[in-house]
């Protein structure tokens, strides 16, 4: 499976049942269309998709769609990426980077 098929889209009614997942870390990339800085991140993300496909699962959500989301989890910038443990908020990664720091950052909850 591709990297950009194991990202998939959610949205508030999706929210909660994805981050209950036990088995593995999941990231939720909060994103727009219009946002440049976000699709300059696909491409990384797609990487991390399937580097860590044994560890991880991300998902997007449009907060333009979905400001309920984006508001309860105090997302004031985009783009910007949770990360839950088994229901649970453990981390927070803001703005764009590079694969390399992604990969630092994402050690620490793996």
């Amino acid at each position: 499976m591709s990297g950009k098929k194991m990202i998939r889209e959610i949205n508030s009614e999706e929210f909660k049942s994805v981050i209950d997942e036990k088995e593995k870390l999941i990231l939720i990339d909060f994103h727009a269309d219009w946002c440049g800085p976000c699709k300059m991140m696909m491409p990384i993300m797609t990487q991390v998709a399937n580097d860590y496909r044994d560890k991880l699962t991300i998902f997007k959500i449009d907060i333009e769609k979905n400001p309920d989301v984006a508001l309860e989890y105090r997302v004031l910038s985009i783009p910007t990426i949770l990360v839950f443990k088994e229901g649970k908020l453990t981390g927070k990664i803001e703005g764009a980077t590079t694969k390399a720091a992604m990969d630092m950052k994402l050690k620490k909850y793996l």
